[in-house]
């Protein structure tokens, strides 16, 4: 997968929140990592799950990347908004490369331990006004603020 190094540095940044905070110490080999592959990004926590759309990992193989030695990894990389990085499967981990460097980042398990993401089927469908939502929440703004006397 060869991705911008900004890009994949923020999608890490925004979901290990999840992966670190909600799993600290509860035996699953798979938090504090990131899941990519198949088009998209993940992380998981006890109580929680967070996945965005990464069109770059499209047909990628699924591996696991330890969110916090990654985005180290990506900070220190030269040209942040225009330089490339290329990440790959590596045994349990991944490959990181750049034009400045590479690094090899082993993973505590493989993608395998990575807890299933649950299939979710939209119910409904429509169109949401933003103009008229936005004025009615400035409507009732006023009385949900308001304190009580």
């Amino acid at each position: 997968m060869e991705i911008q190094v900004g890009r994949l540095r923020e999608a890490i940044d925004l979901l290990s929140v999840v992966a670190e905070k909600t799993g600290k110490g509860k035996g699953l080999a798979s938090f504090g990592c990131v899941a990519i592959g198949n088009g998209q990004i993940h992380a998981a926590g006890h109580a929680c799950w967070a996945q965005m759309p990464l069109p770059e990992a499209d047909g990628q193989e699924p591996f696991l990347l330890p969110a916090r030695a990654a985005v180290k990894f990506l900070a220190q990389t030269p040209g942040y908004l225009n330089a490339t990085v290329r990440a790959r499967k590596k045994g349990d981990g991944a490959v990181i490369e750049t034009s400045a460097g590479r690094t090899e980042i082993d993973a505590p398990a493989g993608p395998d331990a990575f807890p299933g993401m649950p299939q979710l089927t939209a119910v409904g469908g429509g169109l949401l006004d933003g103009d008229q939502l936005f004025g009615r929440m400035t409507a009732i703004a006023p009385y949900t603020f308001a304190e009580e006397g």
